[in-house]
């Protein structure tokens, strides 16, 4: 199917039990891999077509996966998928290009998911009739231990567009604790690295809300565990004072916009129809703006300090960093479980 084409047949929306792929998205996950396996196994409700995609991990990550999943005689049916070459975000295109089902539940290597997570979620994309849903998670040490739940909300509701435009990315809105329907993927011009390398958390809610809508779930139903190998961890320096990691974060949040407006020009130009999309167009330029004005602020405060913008490896990057301690931070914190 081209990307931008409408969906054909029945609407999926008014079937009673749509198929939910749960795809299992894995790199260098080594260590963590067979615990998320077998929580996808465990999934209770319907049988699930369940896609394991490793992203050509070089640290035995495939081998820890094939090894969970013999013997497996289970309702699910299982397929193993390993890439040829690291695709980044762009996995994300082929897990679409391999799920069979209506809704696709997203799952990464590290974390593990409840028993009942991809029933709940399917349950609630239908009820709702809505493009993407979300949910609370427990955020867990590397070591599984819980230490609360992410989120400060503790209603389920829809996602507004005149909020997403205001205050950006919320803890509501997380990646790892995603499901949605494959037009998320194929009415937009798919993942591209190049547009955005990490981080789609808030732009994939945001193309919920320009299809059928968004919804979080105030549930629990994944440990999400956080370690300083984490993506999300790697998107800003937070061990060289705190201008150097608000300025790091403002970058981070414009190239956001940018691909979100990138995601609506392209909306755009396939919907001419959709008048409501030109005052978004707007909000989010002047959103833009403002994201801008603070980066650049921050740059420019860094650089009459003295400091110097460099760009390291990320293995170096890495052994910079302190030894493993999740970033429970004070001013973000969590609910008590």
């Amino acid at each position: 199917m081209p990307r931008g084409a409408p969906r054909s047949g029945p609407d999926r929306r008014t079937m009673a039990r749509p198929t939910v792929t749960f795809a299992l998205v894995c790199y260098q996950h080594g260590t963590f891999v067979t615990h998320a396996v077998r929580g996808l196994l465990a999934q209770e409700g319907p049988p699930l077509d369940i896609v394991i995609s490793d992203d050509a991990s070089k640290d035995g990550t495939f081998a820890a996966i094939e090894k969970a999943v013999t013997g497996y005689r289970g309702p699910h049916r299982v397929r193993l998928n390993r890439n040829d070459r690291n695709m980044g975000m762009e996995h994300y295109n082929r897990i679409v290009e391999l799920a069979e089902g209506d809704i696709v539940v997203i799952g990464h290597g590290d974390d593990v998911p409840l028993p009942n997570r991809a029933v709940r979620l399917a349950e609630v994309m239908q009820s709702e009739r809505v493009s993407l849903v979300t949910s609370d998670v427990y955020v867990v040490h590397s070591d599984g231990r819980r230490a609360g739940t992410l989120s400060d909300s503790a209603e389920s509701s829809r996602f507004e567009m005149g909020a997403l435009l205001t205050r950006g990315w919320q803890r509501t809105m997380l990646g790892a604790s995603m499901a949605w329907r494959p037009e998320v993927m194929t009415r937009f011009d798919g993942l591209n690295r190049e547009v955005l390398p990490a981080g789609y958390d808030l732009p994939l809610v945001f193309r919920g809300c320009l299809l059928d809508g968004a919804y979080y779930l105030a549930e629990p139903l994944l440990d999400w565990r956080r370690h300083n190998e984490n993506l999300s961890e790697q998107l800003t320096d937070r061990s060289a004072g705190k201008l150097i990691e608000s300025e790091g974060a403002a970058g981070h949040a414009v190239t956001v916009l940018m691909a979100m407006l990138h995601d609506l020009e392209y909306f755009m130009r396939q919907n001419p129809e959709r008048a409501d999309l030109k005052p978004v167009n707007r909000r989010l330029q002047r959103f833009m703006y403002h994201h801008l004005r603070n980066w650049t602020r921050r740059r420019n405060r860094l650089f009459n300090r003295g400091k110097r913008a460099t760009w390291l490896e990320r293995d170096e990057w890495l052994a910079r960093r302190k030894p493993d301690s999740p970033r429970i931070r004070a001013q973000k914190k969590l609910k008590p479980t």
